[in-house]
């Protein structure tokens, strides 16, 4: 196979053209783990690396040139967060997330991209709007920002943070199915294949062809990204005929179990005195398992969550980041898209109920 530009190449991540590559066996944890935390430099550090993969059924001929082209990038460590404003609430925070601006691009979005997110609805049961509302939480809509050498890149993140090598292993898994050498792999500065978020092992397990075109690229197709998507959180158990959760109200007086571990029916979560924001009695359905989450504590905003939110929370764990993906998923609903709120909770209330 020629060697070409990475975007040129990269084919059918996780399908039958790399599955050879894909299903052999990966540095342990311990091991990956002690090669970062031992050599007194790089240098070192890449020689233990080096002799760790010889055992993974890499070409030694070619693993000895991809390792002589690594360089270190000092770049890649996050600058230090500085913090002087108080510490957001989901009151303050979800108003304010996005612009009516991004809001706008999201609609034209999914009116842009209709027939792949139908198509991609029909193969994998994610509903469009969520599709979109990751994308546009992940990346801001971007595919790429910049284009660094993906092994130098993971190779000096495993080396700093003195942790687990497996992004090395899965940039190497993906050079040597496309027969590139290392510059040819190109990445962001954090290690992730384009703004997507994508990892060179997520793209391995996750990655998907969206525009049928042969191969798998986040750095220049919508298509791809989405698909990728819609396949990771198909993997995760999102349920196509339910939607994320819903805002609801909690008496002043519960000290009941709350936490995205503890899961009840909406019976036992009636019982309890929870209610729809609007006051209303919640579902009547026994098929569902929500779980109570307060993400401020007790005081501030309360939501009934489902198996999708849990999906969502696969690839963050963070509540900020699934209830933003949620947020904008209501605020682009076709038919029902709330208005922009005006500081108050009731504007991004309206609309979430059980589809």
């Amino acid at each position: 196979m020629m060697k070409r530009e990475f975007f040129t190449v990269l084919g059918c991540i996780g399908l039958a053209s790399i599955g050879g590559v894909a299903a052999q066996p990966t540095l342990t944890s311990s091991a990956a783990a002690g090669i970062g935390a031992g050599g007194d430099n790089f240098r070192q550090y890449l020689a233990q690396l080096q002799q760790q993969t010889r055992p993974l059924g890499f070409d030694e001929t070619w693993l000895d040139s991809q390792f002589s082209r690594i360089k270190r990038f000092k770049t890649v460590s996050p600058a230090p967060v500085v913090k002087d404003e108080a510490p957001a609430t989901l009151e303050t925070f979800l108003p304010n997330r996005f612009s009516q601006t991004q809001i706008n691009q999201a609609v034209q979005l999914l009116d842009d991209h209709g027939e792949l997110l139908a198509q991609l609805e029909n193969e994998y049961g994610i509903q469009p709007r969520f599709l979109i509302a990751l994308w546009g939480v992940v990346s801001d809509f971007q595919l790429t920002s910049s284009a660094y050498p993906l092994l130098s890149v993971t190779s000096s993140l495993a080396y700093e943070q003195q942790g687990d090598s497996e992004e090395v292993v899965a940039a190497l898994r993906l050079l040597a199915a496309h027969n590139l050498d290392s510059e040819e792999l190109l990445g962001e500065r954090d290690g992730k294949l384009a703004k997507s978020g994508f990892t060179p092992s997520m793209l391995l397990e996750y990655g998907r062809d969206g525009d049928k075109d042969g191969k798998v690229d986040h750095r220049n197709s919508v298509a791809d990204v989405l698909a990728s998507y819609a396949n990771f959180l198909s993997k995760q158990g999102w349920n196509s005929d339910q939607i994320w959760g819903r805002q609801v109200k909690v008496p002043q007086d519960y000290t009941g179990p709350s936490g995205i571990a503890h899961q009840a029916g909406f019976v036992d979560w009636q019982s309890a005195g929870v209610r729809r924001f609007n006051g209303q009695d919640l579902p009547n359905r026994a098929d569902m398992q929500p779980s109570l989450v307060q993400p401020d504590g007790a005081t501030g905003r309360s939501y009934l969550v489902y198996d999708n939110y849990r999906a969502l929370l696969a690839w963050d764990q963070d509540h900020y980041f699934a209830l933003s993906v949620s947020y904008l998923s209501e605020r682009i609903r076709p038919g029902k898209q709330l208005p922009s709120e005006n500081g108050s909770q009731t504007p991004d209330t309206a609309g979430f109920d059980v589809e």
